[in-house]
């Protein structure tokens, strides 16, 4: 990817000095397409920090080598935040109370999935009965389409998911409803609520 200096990086002045005689800016960080960044950079008054490093490298016999690669790149900005993520799930799915989630248990009518990974079930133990689904397969595990897909989530029944606090569960349930499973919801507070409440754990020493 060919790279133009200033186009893609934050200003940061330098002071001029000894080191910097001609007052030169470092640029690093978020994006930034102004005019004024792009006509400095035309005429060499500042430089992108991995541009810097790459034309060190050059002069040092050491070609090929992108902007990217040295490390001072463009921050990403990241446009979403997992709190409006958790906003928007959870203005969604339902979410169980504990003490509600205690008696669901014996329902037959009733899958309750356990989105943690096996270090936390080795760790901590797991609810009994609850089917565990790793969270990176569950969509995978849903689609009827996919050769990974699990009969489990092909039957006419409700679809609880927890996991150890109550965030992945209920992102994990906006998707598996998004997907069209349903109805779906999740554990308030996940299985840390569980235990606290004094919900049946099975710490897989029998």
């Amino acid at each position: 990817m060919a790279q133009t200096r200033g186009f893609h990086c934050r200003v940061v002045g330098i002071p001029r000095d000894k080191k910097n005689p001609d007052g030169r800016a470092v640029l690093n960080g978020e994006v930034n397409h102004c005019a004024n960044v792009a006509k400095a950079a035309a005429s060499h008054k500042i430089f992108c920090a991995g541009c810097l490093v790459v034309d060190r490298l050059a002069a040092l016999g050491k070609s090929g080598i992108s902007c990217e690669q040295t490390g001072f790149f463009m921050s990403q900005t990241i446009t979403k935040g997992v709190k409006s993520m958790l906003a928007e799930a959870n203005a969604v799915i339902g979410t169980i109370p504990t003490s509600e989630a205690l008696a669901l248990v014996e329902r037959e009518d009733v899958v309750l999935v356990d989105l943690r990974d096996p270090r936390e079930l080795e760790r901590e133990g797991r609810i009994p009965g609850a089917f565990h689904c790793p969270r990176g397969m569950l969509e995978f595990w849903i689609d009827p389409d996919s050769p990974y897909h699990k009969p489990v989530f092909a039957q006419d029944k409700r679809y609880v998911f927890f996991c150890a606090g109550g965030m992945r569960s209920a992102l994990a349930a906006k998707t598996a409803h998004d997907m069209g499973l349903k109805p779906v919801a999740h554990i308030e507070g996940g299985f840390g609520a569980w235990k606290k409440a004094g919900g049946m754990v099975d710490d897989g020493s029998k």
